[in-house]
Parts: structure tokens; C-alpha cells; sequence
């Protein structure tokens, strides 16, 4: 028999009962924010697995993470649109490329257990 669900707290309760943003606002998310939540929140990598693959340190990652959630949660509550934004300070990957900044730096990537690419390395 399965338990009963307990009635859970909450502080807020939406105006409406869908997500369709007709504000004229709109909330910039750039590109990099949009690729740490796709990675780590659809693609369900760990920080290191998404920072190997954006080529920036874990930290940073978790800077941009942060801030790409807070403007997601701001639109969800407030009901506002979001537009993608291109700063022009990203580059595009493919199964080619290398899989993380230290196979470019050291040559030696494929080596590293934790590269989430490594079966798929160009360079064995």
C-alpha cells in the first residue's frame, strides 16, 4: 500500500496557472548560462563533466550556473519571457574537438577518467 502523500508548505502560489509570458520584460540569458543548465540540469553532467566540456574551471562554472538559475527562477515567478543573448565569447564542440581545455594544454586527455568524452577521443 503506498503511504499517503503529507501536505507539503509552500510560501507562494502563481497568479496564473501556466507558464506564457506576455510581459513586454524580457530577461537576457546568454549562451554560456543557457549551455551550464543544459548540461548539468538536462544532460544531468556532474560540475566537473560540464566544466570539462565548456573548457572553464569548475568555480566558473558554478558562477555562470548561478547566475543562469536565478534569471530562470525570476522568469518562472514573475512571468516573464527569456531571450538568448550572444556575447561572442563562446565556441562551439563536436564529437571532434577535444574533449576538455587539458588534452589541448598536455596532450593527454584521453588518459583522465573523469573526461566525459573519452570514448569518443579523436586522439587514442
Amino acid at each position: 500500500m503506498v503511504r499517503p502523500r503529507k501536505p507539503r508548505r509552500i510560501g507562494y502560489q502563481p497568479e496564473e496557472d501556466s507558464y506564457n509570458p506576455s510581459k513586454a520584460d524580457c530577461i537576457e540569458l546568454g549562451y554560456e548560462e543557457l549551455e551550464a543548465i543544459r548540461l548539468m540540469d538536462y544532460q544531468d553532467l556532474t560540475q566537473q563533466e560540464a566544466a570539462d566540456l565548456m573548457a572553464v574551471g569548475r568555480t566558473t562554472l558554478q558562477s555562470i550556473y548561478k547566475s543562469a538559475r536565478a534569471k530562470v527562477a525570476r522568469a518562472l515567478i514573475e512571468n516573464i519571457s527569456i531571450s538568448y543573448v550572444d556575447n561572442d565569447c563562446y565556441k562551439f564542440y563536436s564529437s571532434e574537438d577535444p574533449c576538455c581545455k587539458r588534452r589541448k594544454r598536455k596532450g593527454r586527455c584521453e588518459k583522465r577518467k573523469n573526461c566525459p568524452d573519452r570514448e569518443n577521443c579523436p586522439e587514442k
